[in-house]
């Protein structure tokens, strides 16, 4: 009887790891199975090179540019070019967004800013046009871009004391809010089209650009924090827009187009509301993504380059009258 009842034991005890065992494998297959309804979505628009038929000569701008590679924290190697200006103002750094890849559109602003005393960095984003880099980080890893960019600025002693402003388009636009909540040396950001809250930002890329079913958004929701920072890494996760803004003390000047169907300026005035005095807002009633309909050439809109030029005057005030109480 002894032996029957401890062979009983071992029996019922097999079963029991056999039964833990499966339960555990049918999880673990129901997870990963719930996880790749956001990376199926998602990865065409992460895991990609982002290319443009679209070029420009700086020489059809009169600029004559240094070009410059650096190399990330995590290792994508950059590729830009830098227009100096002598007795500058300031620095402008500036960011394309998602579907205005190529540095080279950036020229008109170049332009812009270099023949009103400021010296100007453009550059390709990870995974864009010449630069390095396998995933594209939708204003999340952009931000280690930016902070690649700046350390090659502040390499040059020329440069050290002046302001460096940053200024960038949706998704350059949320990169930009972003590295300067992270980064001690920008002095005023320029956002243009930014998005307000990444989650939502990509759930809406799921439904919109995927054609995701309610169903699977609903699935896709509650994975996506798993899979953004699987992607882009854990420290990633929950670096967004309107979180990093309420961090910003110094200005921020906020641009958005009413008729804009890629980022609706709903974003931006999302983010204006969450914000402190500190940040400015204008939503221009026109159907262009980039506010503007003349982004080459920007000669011919007065209007938009007079906003954007008085913000940096008065952004140049507050950040010497910083420095001067730091100083004192």
């Amino acid at each position: 009887m002894a032996r029957n009842h401890i062979s009983s034991k071992v029996i019922n005890s097999w079963w029991l790891r056999r039964l833990l065992l499966g339960i555990l494998v049918f999880a673990l297959i129901t997870v990963l199975a719930l996880y790749m309804v956001p990376s199926s979505a998602l990865r065409p628009f992460i895991h990609t090179h982002v290319e443009s038929d679209v070029s420009f000569s700086a020489d059809e701008f009169f600029l004559e540019p240094i070009s410059f590679t650096v190399s990330t924290e995590d290792g994508v190697e950059l590729k830009g070019e830098e227009f100096r200006v002598e007795k500058a103002k300031g620095i402008i750094i500036m960011t394309a967004g998602l579907y205005n890849p190529v540095a080279s559109t950036l020229y008109g602003h170049a332009k812009l800013f270099t023949d009103n005393e400021y010296s100007v960095i453009i550059y390709d984003s990870r995974a864009h046009g010449e630069s390095g880099g396998k995933l594209v980080g939708h204003g999340i890893t952009e931000t280690a871009d930016i902070d690649a960019v700046i350390e090659y600025v502040r390499s040059f002693t020329t440069y050290l004391n002046l302001p460096i402003f940053l200024m960038g388009w949706n998704t350059g636009a949320a990169a930009s809010i972003n590295a300067a909540a992270e980064n001690p040396y920008v002095s005023g950001v320029i956002a243009v089209g930014s998005y307000a809250n990444a989650r939502e930002y990509f759930c809406d890329l799921m439904r919109d650009e995927a054609g995701m079913s309610d169903l699977f958004l609903k699935i896709g929701e509650r994975f996506l924090d798993l899979y953004l920072k699987v992607t882009f890494g854990f420290r990633s996760g929950g670096v967004s827009p309107d979180k990093s803004l309420k961090e910003l003390k110094i200005p921020v000047f906020l641009i958005a187009a009413t008729g804009d169907e890629f980022i609706p300026s709903s974003e931006s005035e999302q983010l204006a509301r969450g914000a402190g005095k500190n940040v400015d807002l204008w939503i221009r009633d026109v159907g262009y993504h980039y506010v503007t309909g003349y982004f080459i050439n920007l000669e011919k809109d007065p209007e938009y380059c007079t906003k954007l030029l008085d913000y940096l005057s008065a952004a140049n005030v507050s950040s010497s009258d910083g420095a001067d109480s730091a100083n004192s």
